[in-house]
């Protein structure tokens, strides 16, 4: 993907089959609080799916699975959110609202100076946006 080319090598490539939009997705103490739960039932749903940290990356868009392919990005935002089923029907929506969250954080390309537009940085936000 073009985030390790960019961190090891510092380039991108233009046409990548294999690029995607690198993705963390956090369930922490505010989660637990808002979904009224127990740390510890967080804890062990998170054991019982295979996870051992509390921070989750995946490869989203692009060559990356999608979200009806990843079980376990699915089974992760079950847990975030409290859904009884990894089901795709139970999941997309909140997939869609941390998508909406990524996109909003990139800045405006209209306030990048002259100077910064050809930035390869920038180049990858693009290509991000685009994925997303």
């Amino acid at each position: 993907p073009n985030h390790t080319y960019l961190q090891y090598h510092g380039f991108v490539l233009d046409e990548n089959t294999h690029d995607c939009a690198m993705f963390s997705i956090e369930v922490n103490q505010q989660d637990v609080r808002r979904l009224n739960m127990n740390s510890n039932d967080v804890r062990r749903k998170m054991r019982e799916g295979g996870f051992n940290s509390g921070i989750q990356t995946f490869c989203v868009g692009g060559g990356g699975k999608s979200l009806e392919q990843d079980h376990r990005l699915r089974a992760w935002l079950a847990i975030k959110f409290g859904r009884d089923s990894s089901a795709y029907s139970e999941v997309v929506g909140d997939f869609k609202g941390l998508l909406e969250e990524r996109l909003s954080s990139y800045p405006d390309e209209e306030s990048y100076d002259d100077e910064s537009k050809g930035h390869v940085a920038l180049k990858l936000v693009g290509q991000e946006k685009t994925m997303i």
